[in-house]
């Protein structure tokens, strides 16, 4: 027989039983009398199999014939049979002529299964008396029952893993959704800062047009002012001018009349043509300079009508200006009611911590003070 085996028995009813010894003589073709003590000892030392056996069957000299050992054997083997939920294979009329070692050394090994596991079979006994023997459905019950015990672990394995993935994910994606926030709000604070800074720029940009349309206007007053000037000297010297010529053709007569006296040789036909173009020459000069005139005069009134228009444009963009401005201050002052609320809160929170460390303080000197006049009092 293999040493294995023997190994095997030694280790399991080894730790349950002292008593008798498992040596290799006794395992390698085990003998009733050893395997009546091995049983009554499980008995007595560990309680496995109480009631089984009657006061006289305890007693190895009252168990001598083979049908009486086969009996007891074959209570024992039926009874572990039922705990473990397999019939052994296991023979007791070849236990009693001693064939078959390995069988009852795997017997003997089952026995010491069941004492370690310290199972209740008191009411496999009363089973086994009343004559009930374990049958294979038993056995495909129990590993039915494994199975889906094994199958319900799994499933509840399976569970665990994808509840805690769902965490992962959902604290992962709280994390995203944290800085996604935090990032959104700065994003927010930097487009505000910017629209401000637009705002301020476009302000300033809007004053330095006003100052530049100003001085523009100034320029062109200057301007007008100077062209004014020219035309009225323009217009004076066209009245002298026109003087001039007036005294001209007073003078023309005097030289025809003349050119009579010199002349009196030509005929009047002559004087009266020459005198006619002069005043022809003239009379077109006159025209000319009264039509300067007119333009000149045109021109003004069409100037003074281009400077009121752009003094109305400049005042309705400075309406404008002023109510944007308004807006403005509104929203500046707006903020900074904010800001103050927000300050006075955050004062009010700092009194309250320091209240209440203040108040620990005290209650914890309180305390000591207590403590001190206790001790003083013996």
């Amino acid at each position: 027989m293999d040493g294995k085996v023997i190994k095997k028995t030694q280790e399991t009813l080894g730790k349950a039983i002292k008593k008798p010894p498992m040596t290799e003589k006794l395992l390698n073709k085990p003998p009733f009398r050893f395997l009546h003590d091995v049983i009554t000892e499980v008995i007595k030392h560990t309680g496995i199999l109480k009631g089984l056996y009657t006061d006289a069957e305890m007693s190895s000299s009252n168990v001598t014939e083979k049908e009486e050992k086969m009996t007891f054997l074959q209570k024992a083997i039926d009874c572990v049979g039922f705990v473990l939920g397999d019939p052994l294979g296991v023979r007791p009329s070849k236990i009693v002529a001693g064939h078959e070692p390995e069988k009852t050394n795997e017997f003997l090994q089952a026995l010491g299964k069941v004492c370690l596991k310290k199972v209740d079979t008191a009411e496999i006994v009363k089973k086994v008396l009343a004559g009930k023997k374990p049958s294979k459905n038993l056995v495909l019950k129990k590993r039915r029952a494994q199975k889906k015990r094994r199958a319900q672990k799994k499933r509840r394995a399976r569970r665990k893993k994808r509840a805690q993935k769902k965490k992962k994910v959902r604290n992962v994606l709280k994390k995203k959704i944290k800085t996604g926030v935090n990032l959104i709000d700065q994003k927010k604070k930097i487009k505000r800062s910017q629209e401000r800074k637009k705002k301020i720029g476009q302000e300033i940009n809007r004053k330095n047009q006003i100052i530049m349309m100003r001085r523009k206007l100034q320029n062109q007053k200057m301007i007008n002012i100077r062209k004014k000037r020219k035309k009225k000297k323009e217009a004076v010297e066209s009245i002298k001018k026109g003087k001039k010529i007036s005294r001209e053709i007073e003078n023309s007569s005097e030289i025809v009349v003349v050119v009579k006296k010199k002349n009196q040789k030509k005929t009047e036909k002559i004087v009266k043509k020459e005198r006619v173009v002069v005043l022809k020459n003239l009379s077109k000069k006159k025209m000319t300079l009264q039509k300067n005139d007119k333009e000149a005069q045109k021109n003004v009134v069409r100037k003074k009508d281009r400077v009121v228009q752009r003094i109305a444009l400049l005042k309705k963009k400075k309406r404008v200006v002023r109510r944007r401005n308004l807006k403005l201050l509104k929203i500046k002052k707006k903020r900074r009611k904010e800001d103050l609320l927000i300050n006075i809160q955050k004062k009010r929170k700092k009194n309250l911590k320091e209240k209440k460390v203040k108040n620990r303080k005290n209650r914890k000197k309180s305390k000591k003070q207590k403590e001190m006049k206790a001790i003083q009092k013996y």
